[in-house]
């Protein structure tokens, strides 16, 4: 049943959000380039997000310690052709409670529990898109989540910032 209400609630929402006709292309605010150069790895990059890994998160299928050797060889033509093997897009599904009632599927979400590797290619490859949209500024300057040296506690400080300037420059200042 978990299975079943997993696998087609995402149909069931998508016909709820309604669509936009502007495109994306038309938000960002300079020209964007149409074309995105996946860098290859390395052995001694892919070493480094092991370390980063956390033991303690559970592992999904086909989890085996890592040898970053192969891996580079592995991640590199993944990067190349475009493709992520088949068995990296498996995942142990497991499906935890919200709140509410425990009989009532709708209120439990499912957490996909990848492989290692999955994870590390995963990885790579967010490391790289962020790279990208970082040198052509298509991040907005007040986007603060998600981005490196951009914690939510600069836009604090920048709301208490820009109220001080407003102050001392005797601008209104409101909260709603």
């Amino acid at each position: 049943m978990f299975n079943n209400f997993f696998a087609n609630i995402g149909k069931y929402l998508a016909c709820s959000i309604p669509s936009v006709k502007m495109s994306p292309l038309e938000y960002l605010k300079t020209p964007f380039c149409k074309f995105f150069f996946i860098s290859p790895t390395t052995a001694e990059e892919i070493e480094s997000e092991i370390t980063k890994l956390k033991s303690s998160k559970a592992t999904g299928p086909f989890s085996i310690p890592a040898v970053t050797k192969p891996l580079e060889v592995l991640f590199n033509a993944s990067f190349e052709i475009g493709m992520v093997p088949d068995n990296f897009k498996l995942a142990n599904v497991i499906p935890v409670h919200k709140k509410g009632s425990q009989t009532c599927l709708s209120n439990y979400r499912p957490i996909s529990l990848l492989s290692v590797l999955n994870k590390l290619l995963e990885k790579l490859m967010c490391n790289r898109l962020v790279d990208f949209l970082e040198k052509r500024r298509v991040f907005f300057d007040s986007q603060f989540g998600f981005r490196a040296k951009h914690s939510t506690d600069h836009a604090i400080l920048r709301i208490v910032d820009t109220i001080h300037r407003a102050i001392d420059e005797r601008d209104p200042v409101v909260y709603s």
